[in-house]
């Protein structure tokens, strides 16, 4: 999961120059992996703040379904 999550980021940093079907795949095997934190990933690529907000949203969602 790492992996691809350092290798979106890199392929991000090229700007312009990214490939976009590289991009897909690794989006695509965060998705079968964990659904959740494709949704985390993509909101911290469009604005890293926003990132660490919905991943303390879904923190605390986890901790409420564990607790109840």
């Amino acid at each position: 999961m790492k992996a691809n999550v350092a290798e979106i980021k890199a392929e991000d940093e090229k700007g312009d120059q990214a490939e976009e079907s590289f991009i897909a795949r690794r989006l695509r095997n965060i998705q079968r992996m964990a659904p959740d934190i494709l949704e985390v990933v993509l909101t911290t690529i469009a604005n890293p703040a926003a990132g660490f907000g919905m991943v303390a949203k879904k923190v605390a969602e986890k901790m409420q379904a564990g607790a109840g």
